[in-house]
């Protein structure tokens, strides 16, 4: 049973076999790969209402006032870029680099299924 592949797997392995065959991966059908893409995606209907801080009962539905509630939020929570990077350990042996690492789709294929 484990080596069997999951309906998810199968679809998405569908999916780009579809893609593949429709030729929408090409750069000239961009525009139409995106637009095949888009119509898959989820959330359509855009933010929802958003309450205020401290008065769970009022909301606010307009897109000017929840686009400034929102800047407001994040203008709060996050700071100016001082431009130093954090240290970060390597986690990999220092003969490994980015550059050596070749995807293609036929690998992501085989990593996922």
């Amino acid at each position: 049973m484990a080596n069997r592949p999951n309906i998810f797997q199968m679809l998405l392995v569908y999916e780009y076999e579809c893609l593949k065959e429709l030729d929408l991966i090409k750069k000239s059908y961009l525009g139409t790969f995106y637009r095949f893409i888009n119509k898959r995606l989820t959330a359509k209907s855009g933010v929802g209402p958003l309450g205020h801080a401290g008065s769970g009962d009022i909301t606010e539905t307009g897109k000017s006032k929840k686009a400034s509630m929102l800047n407001e939020y994040f203008k709060s929570v996050f700071v100016p870029d001082d431009g130093l990077l954090p240290y970060f350990p390597s986690r990999v042996s220092q003969d490994i680099f980015i550059n050596n690492i070749e995807v293609t789709a036929d690998r992501v294929l085989y990593f996922i299924n």
